[in-house]
């Protein structure tokens, strides 16, 4: 199920005419959850956006159509073409992914995002469609890593704005020595990288 949540005036900080998802949506989400402020320090790295694709242009696919990506002012756009906020909700990588803010207007939030943001915890969406194998499980719980600012390494938790923690379901599971080996290794690892130096 996908909640429909106005804004409070306070996180009406998006572009209009936008459905924003990514990191900002994330932080509003949180945000709104727990009653508090949009952090005046909070800046994006990166900017994600989303919008329905017509009929025509989904041709029967579904979820994410084409990204069309692209740089202003330094910073990395990803624009999608989805079939519909359901499809994407349902091939997202972990739950906290599970939101949208339409038009600086709404949150949608799906079931799963909002208790993962009412609990604090991350969680794998483990109906991922790929989801099939031990390394695409390792990917997807790096890519939880670093929305939570988690190292691995050291066992260590890094400020991001606004983030959950790891959920135990994926923190028990963490094996060093088997992540290292994972093919997205490289890119947390250059991530991680990032969010200690605040650039992430």
């Amino acid at each position: 199920m996908i909640h429909t949540i106005k804004l409070t005036e306070n996180l009406r900080v998006f572009p209009n005419g936008l459905n924003v998802v990514g990191g900002e949506a994330r932080v509003a989400a949180y945000c709104l959850v727990h009653g508090q402020e949009w952090p005046s320090t909070y800046v994006a790295r990166d900017l994600d956006y989303v919008r329905v694709a017509t009929p025509e242009e989904a041709d029967g696919n579904v979820g994410i159509l084409w990204n069309e990506k692209s740089t202003e002012e330094g910073k990395h756009i990803d624009s999608m073409a989805i079939s519909s906020l359901s499809d994407y909700f349902s091939q997202i990588d972990q739950h906290t992914n599970g939101v949208a803010i339409l038009d600086n207007q709404y949150l949608k939030i799906t079931d799963e995002a909002l208790r993962c943001f009412l609990e604090k915890k991350t969680r794998l969406n483990l109906e991922h469609p790929r989801l099939r194998t031990v390394s695409f499980w390792e990917y997807l719980a790096l890519r939880a890593c670093i929305q939570t600012g988690w190292d691995v390494r050291y066992h260590k938790q890094y400020y991001r704005h606004k983030a959950c923690k790891l959920h135990s379901s994926i923190a028990k599971q963490l094996d060093y020595s088997s992540l290292k080996q994972n093919w997205y290794w490289s890119t947390y690892c250059h991530k991680m990288e990032q969010i200690k130096t605040g650039k992430h």
